[in-house]
């Protein structure tokens, strides 16, 4: 991390960014060379979002998040956790190898934000077989200490959806 380059710690992180003077393929103030990763990338995508677009990737995810072949057992281990039906938001799917992203065993990792109070990771394995994981429960407040600015948009967005609900 000692090593991250200005544009990343903006978008992870919300630091100021640099006002780049280029010289020779790179800014000559933080030595940034313009590029960026494939995840940098879509963070910066959805950080420039307006909470409009936010709103409906929130809302597409949570279609695709019903239409998962895994859908009622994932919703079968987070009921088990609390007393009362839960409100499930799926906040981040990430398909773990990319040629599963559209088979019925694929393992892929959700963020699930729960009754507006607790932010989970579920780990969907490949093997239909094997069990869903339910991540380590954290609470919101948890959450966003280490949310990116676009995850705390997006968590607020959710947050306000779940909260209409009641």
């Amino acid at each position: 991390m000692m090593s991250i380059c200005n544009e990343c710690s903006n978008v992870l992180f919300g630091y100021p960014l640099c006002d780049h003077e280029f010289r020779e393929g790179a800014c000559v103030k933080c030595g940034w060379d313009g590029s960026r990763s494939k995840y940098i990338a879509y963070l910066l995508w959805r950080h420039n979002m307006s909470d409009e677009e936010l709103s409906d990737e929130l809302h597409q995810l949570d279609a695709k998040f019903k239409k998962l072949p895994r859908f009622r057992e994932i919703t079968k281990e987070v009921t088990a956790l609390f007393p009362n039906e839960p409100q499930i938001t799926l906040l981040y799917c990430e398909w773990v190898m990319e040629e599963y992203a559209e088979t019925p065993d694929g393992f892929m990792n959700l963020v699930v934000l729960l009754n507006s109070e607790t932010v989970s990771k579920i780990g969907v394995p490949t093997v239909v077989e094997e069990p869903v994981e339910l991540g380590r429960l954290q609470s919101v407040y948890d959450y966003l200490k280490t949310a990116t600015p676009s995850q705390k948009r997006q968590l607020e967005i959710a947050l306000e959806r779940q909260n209409g609900a009641h």
